[in-house]
């Protein structure tokens, strides 16, 4: 019995019909099998809060009191952007965490605070899988946001050689870093041309790597590595 049904079967009800007459017109056999299939469908089908953030298009109702929870990333997926509550992952280890041969996704990005100001980078290391497996962030002093995207990518690339990666892809979510580096921009200022030239470097050093541009909302690990080596830094304050 859908729930159509059940309503429908509920106004007949309501409206005076006898309940013989309205569970026969439902296709029960007798009211005692009409009122059980409307007991089990209560059972069912859960009440949905007001306040919920239930979505529609296939979620699921939230109990009456319970607000839903909102996606958040963890250390051990690539997920969307979750603010500060990001779990940061585990310390790059001194060996190769991918297995011979294997291709690195390597996810930088850069903080500032002020631009120019305190600044930070944070790189998110994964499997080909999505699976993260390290991060690290790491306070730089006062620079510029692009300054810090770019230290960002440069570390990230150095760690891979230092294991041994061959092959890998680089994703960032600096649109003008991407763009620079790719060569579809050109570099004007002083300061990014030194940065561009190391990571054209360490771009060319590896057997095929990839630059990728991703969205803020997919780079929430290293963005939370940036800003926790910000806070770590500015004596454990909030970040903003």
């Amino acid at each position: 019995m859908s729930a159509s049904d059940a309503e429908e079967l509920l106004r007949r009800l309501a409206a005076g019909a006898a309940l013989a007459k309205a569970a026969r017109a439902a296709g029960f056999p007798s009211t005692a099998a009409a009122s059980a299939a409307l007991l089990r469908l209560a059972d069912r089908v859960p009440s949905i809060s007001p306040d919920s953030d239930a979505s529609p298009g296939g979620g699921t109702g939230v109990a009456s009191g319970e607000r839903a929870a909102r996606p958040t990333a963890t250390s051990n997926a690539l997920g969307s952007r979750a603010g500060r509550a990001t779990t940061l992952p585990p310390a790059p280890p001194v060996q190769n965490p991918y297995p011979p041969g294997s291709e690195a996704v390597v996810l930088a990005d850069g903080a500032c605070r002020g631009n120019p100001g305190p600044a930070a980078y944070g790189c998110a290391y994964a499997d080909a899988a999505g699976r993260m497996l390290c991060g690290e962030g790491v306070a730089i002093g006062h620079a510029t946001n692009n300054v810090a995207e770019y230290r960002g990518a440069i570390a990230a690339l150095e760690r891979l050689s230092g294991w041994g990666v061959r092959r890998a892809v680089l994703r960032l979510d600096s649109q003008l870093v991407v763009r620079q580096v790719t060569g579809a921009y050109r570099v004007k200022d002083p300061v990014l041309q030194q940065l561009h030239g190391t990571l054209v470097q360490r771009v060319r050093a590896f057997e095929r790597l990839q630059v990728e541009h991703v969205p803020r909302a997919q780079n929430a690990v290293a963005d939370a590595l940036a800003n926790h080596a910000l806070d770590q830094a500015q004596g454990g304050r909030a970040s903003r």
